[in-house]
């Protein structure tokens, strides 16, 4: 279906116009920009001519940037199909069947069968989702560990909105992101440590006020044990993490004596394929995407730090988290958890949180 896109959304695709130079460099970098816009100057020169989209390209896109930092002009075609898909939902909500999976994914990670904040400390641990979904025994592990450390420390288990986000729901996630944050205050919280990427740069944006720390951040710098692991890993940089955070997470590699293929800072990491909810409207990209970026990992291990990234490229590779490595002393590949495995375990983990704060 074609979208009419409006006066302002065309002002700003005149602007990337008159800047592109018809290198085609953010083309050659990302599977969606080669695939869908093949050349971008006349891809940008047929939506001025036509003032229309097919409404479901923009919906196409990671979201990752990668496209901006090799762009000798600095062009950020994530930022144009953002206003597109704000445009197209009018701020509200997407028009595309297939996202009812992150709207219901986001209405029950909110509801009190799985959500919850609790304790007494003004600083708490937010996993994120996707970490909880993947293993709450680790988010369990962590958060016992960072309680010995700080001695108290508050819990939140809620969704910070960061998919609304990215599908142009500007309305929902301003919604959903007060409601947190309400949440956060009214427990006295002001300092917030995330193992999440999307949490922490959602947070940082929108709060400025809030303390956040990223947990990866915070354990580089605390004394770890070595671990007695053998083999070697290619970290992957989650597409949503500072400069800081992937070289913290490369110092506590250090620490803990891991083994890394690629030591150097990813400048332009590329997204796992979960970034934009792109899977949930188009598996083949999302699975061609996973595919190229699989195919240049030289080792069969990947360390990762974001339970999302472990999901997709477990479906090529022998992906870990590195929470797996630090707490677990056998090496242990796992798929990714089905639906019904990965709501069985965020409601556990809220049933853990919540023993723990009546005991204490």
């Amino acid at each position: 279906m074609k979208h009419r896109i409006n006066s302002k959304v065309l002002e700003v695709i005149n602007d990337f116009y008159c800047k592109c130079l018809g290198c085609n460099q953010c083309t050659d970098e990302c599977v969606f920009l080669k695939k869908h816009i093949v050349d971008a100057k006349s891809f940008l020169f047929n939506l001025l001519n036509s003032e229309e989209i097919n409404n479901k390209i923009p919906y196409y896109c990671f979201g990752c940037n990668a496209c901006q930092k090799v762009c000798p002009a600095g062009i950020n075609f994530g930022e144009l199909f953002l206003i597109l898909k704000k445009d197209i939902s009018n701020y509200k909500r997407s028009p595309h069947i297939k996202h009812f999976v992150i709207h219901n994914h986001q209405k029950f990670g909110n509801s009190n069968i799985f959500s919850l904040v609790k304790g007494n400390s003004n600083v708490a641990f937010m996993p994120g989702c996707s970490l909880s979904s993947y293993s709450p025994e680790l988010v369990e592990k962590i958060y016992m560990f960072l309680r010995s450390k700080l001695n108290e420390i508050s819990i939140i288990l809620k969704c910070c909105g960061n998919p609304s986000l990215s599908l142009g729901e500007e309305e929902k996630f301003k919604s959903m992101y007060n409601e947190l944050i309400n949440s956060i205050e009214q427990s006295k919280i002001d300092h917030i440590i995330t193992a999440c990427q999307s949490c922490y740069k959602t947070l940082k944006n929108n709060s400025p006020n809030l303390k956040v720390t990223s947990l990866w951040e915070l354990l580089s710098g605390i004394d770890m044990p070595k671990l007695n692991i053998n083999e070697t890993f290619f970290i992957w940089d989650s597409c949503s993490a500072e400069d800081s955070i992937m070289r913290s997470i490369r110092n506590l590699a250090g620490k803990l004596g891991i083994k890394i293929e690629n030591d150097e800072i990813s400048y332009h990491p590329k997204c796992c394929g979960l970034g934009g909810c792109v899977h949930t409207i188009n598996r083949e990209l999302f699975a061609e995407n996973v595919n190229i970026n699989s195919s240049k990992i030289k080792t069969s291990n990947v360390l990762t730090y974001c339970a999302g990234c472990r999901d997709a490229l477990s479906n090529t590779k022998n992906a870990f988290h590195i929470l797996d490595l630090i707490f677990y002393k056998d090496l242990i590949f796992k798929k990714p958890n089905g639906t019904i495995k990965a709501w069985s375990n965020r409601y556990r983990l809220k049933r853990f949180m919540e023993d723990i704060h009546e005991e204490s």
